[in-house]
């Protein structure tokens, strides 16, 4: 009998930790919009830790962001981080820019609303991939530059 309540509280405990450890990027996504890098970068390494997340484009997206801002404030002194913060950034831009598509950014235009564009031709405000990608490409293009030179 003490058994059988032993596992029945160990497995009740087991299943209430893995239920409160699902974490969704919704969630996520706002503290990382507003630039609260200190609460949502760890919250978002542990997102991307799970498999099934790994290739999820916006969340590639904010990490490439983040690092590239990381970079840009950084000393020449601080010449190993500057190495290494710049090829991760770099690694998750360009991976942000194969995933980011069409079809992502119709179905989850919430994240980015930042690349809302007026259309000269239509007049209508859209989210066009070249305008995601260019801005991915200028960031990338920045950090070479910069890791060239130093």
């Amino acid at each position: 009998m003490q058994i059988k309540l032993v596992s029945f509280l160990l497995l009740s405990v087991l299943s209430w930790s893995l239920a409160a450890q699902k974490i969704k990027y919704k969630e996520i996504y706002p503290v990382l919009a507003a630039k609260q890098y200190d609460v949502g970068i760890p919250r978002l390494i542990e997102y991307m830790a799970i498999e099934e997340n790994i290739n999820e484009a916006n969340a590639n997206l904010q990490m490439g962001l983040w690092l590239h801002e990381r970079f840009m404030k950084l000393d020449d002194n601080e010449s190993n981080q500057l190495t290494q913060i710049g090829d991760s950034a770099l690694f998750f831009l360009e991976k942000a820019k194969g995933l980011i598509d069409v079809k992502e950014l119709k179905k989850k235009d919430d994240y980015y609303q930042s690349y809302l564009r007026r259309d000269l031709r239509s007049g209508k405000f859209l989210i066009k991939v070249s305008d995601v990608h260019l801005d991915i490409e200028n960031k990338m293009d920045e950090i070479q530059k910069l890791m060239q030179s130093k």
